[in-house]
């Protein structure tokens, strides 16, 4: 399934054209993403590679989220993920409450290219770590964005955004499902 995302009014980002994600499951545990940035990636801030370890904060620069959640349930799952090859997974029992450090069976898989018009950043998670009857069901799932640029503004991109400030966290974005992939 491929996925445009949209930009905030508040956060326009001229160089910017469009970000999408490709989703894919093909094992009930694992979901593959690609998100990818089309414009002048010149003007926009990169960071620094670093070793594939979880870190905190990626949101304060470039980074791309997955929010997932069963559907009618308060908690949801929220995985960042930065160009720079760090991530982060964390449990919330509701809506910006409850956040918990989210234990993974494996590191995520990230896999990075950038050409000067485009950027992309493949991702596997493994959500081993999930309860069975959660990851063999469909997911309530949010896609996002944040783009920094050089200048140091800010540019959110969504599925969908609700009324006001930009809020990855608000369900109004959770609008699409991921179904599990079918069993044979």
């Amino acid at each position: 399934m491929e996925f445009n995302l949209l930009c905030h009014p508040q956060s326009p980002m001229p160089a910017i054209e469009s970000v999408h994600v490709q989703v894919l499951r093909t094992e009930p545990r694992l979901i593959s993403l690609t998100y990818t940035v089309i414009g002048d990636i010149s003007t926009i801030v990169m960071p620094l590679i670093m070793s594939q370890e979880r870190a905190d904060d990626l949101w304060r620069t470039t980074c791309f989220e997955l929010f997932l959640a069963r559907p009618g349930e308060d908690s949801y799952l929220e995985l960042n993920f930065s160009p720079c090859s760090r991530w982060a997974a964390y449990r919330f029992t509701g809506y910006r409450a409850g956040r918990k450090d989210m234990e993974l069976v494996s590191v995520p898989r990230l896999d990075m290219r950038v050409s000067a018009g485009s950027l992309e950043l493949g991702v596997v998670v493994d959500l081993t770590c999930v309860s069975p009857e959660t990851v063999e069901t469909g997911w309530q799932a949010g896609l996002s964005a944040i783009i920094e640029g050089r200048d140091g503004t800010r540019s959110y991109w969504a599925l969908a955004h609700p009324a006001g400030d930009p809020d990855f966290h608000n369900r109004d974005c959770f609008t699409t499902i991921l179904e599990a992939p079918a069993t044979e």
